[in-house]
């Protein structure tokens, strides 16, 4: 979590909360090699929405497989498919 990249403050002088989160439950099995590394990333999808009392912006973080992303608007969450049958399936 860091300042929003348009404040105009130093960060020391930002006062951040967190509004709200949401993440994914996606089952997922890692895998990891030889060496015991991890080869393949969690897929789950973590969205916080992060507001500074100093410069009043509001704005999201997505982290995803450990990559962050900033963004003003709120991104959706990917939706899980549909588990109901369909019509006259099983």
């Amino acid at each position: 979590m860091g300042p929003h990249p348009d404040c105009a403050n130093p960060p020391e002088d930002c006062r951040i909360s967190v509004v709200n989160s949401a993440a994914t439950a996606q089952s997922w099995t890692p895998i990891y090699d030889g060496n015991g590394m991890l080869v393949n990333s969690d897929p789950n999808m973590l969205v916080t929405e992060l507001h500074c009392t100093t410069c009043e912006r509001t704005w999201y973080e997505t982290n995803q497989g450990g990559i962050i992303e900033r963004s003003d608007t709120r991104p959706d969450l990917p939706q899980p498919p549909d588990m109901m049958p369909t019509e006259g399936g099983v």
